[in-house]
């Protein structure tokens, strides 16, 4: 039975990685092609972003590949895919709003957690 459970996540990483690895590559020379034709391809901040772009959306595209290959469901690893692919497709457009999608985690990440921090530490005392 288990055998059966690896065989078709195995399956389903094939699956995935056929729609995957083609849109990925596609999306990294839509962006190339921006940076071209807004005349950017020079600036070494730029070289740096694609750079970035290029080696992280790789690296969490294998490790989604990987986790879906061994049956499990991808967590934290598509939430970030999700916000570098996001943020790369907004920096098309804008160097701003690709910079604002990245800014738009942390304070997230701070409103969440800080909420449960102060709840936390600043307990009310009613017995006063």
């Amino acid at each position: 039975m288990a055998n059966h459970a690896n065989k078709k996540a195995k399956a389903s990483s094939a699956s995935a990685a056929q729609m995957m690895i083609p849109a990925f590559y596609a999306f990294q020379a839509l962006y190339a092609f921006s940076v071209w034709y807004n005349g950017l391809i020079f600036e070494w901040s730029v070289l740096m972003w694609f750079g970035m772009y290029f080696y992280a959306e790789n690296k969490l595209m294998t490790m989604l590949l990987n986790e879906m290959e061994r049956g499990l469901t991808p967590g934290y690893t598509l939430d970030l895919f999700g916000v570098l692919a996001l943020s790369q497709f907004l920096t098309i457009f804008s160097n701003m709003l690709g910079w604002l999608s990245f800014a738009v985690v942390p304070g997230y990440l701070g409103y969440q957690y800080g909420g449960w921090v102060m709840s936390f530490c600043c307990k009310s005392r009613s017995g006063k």
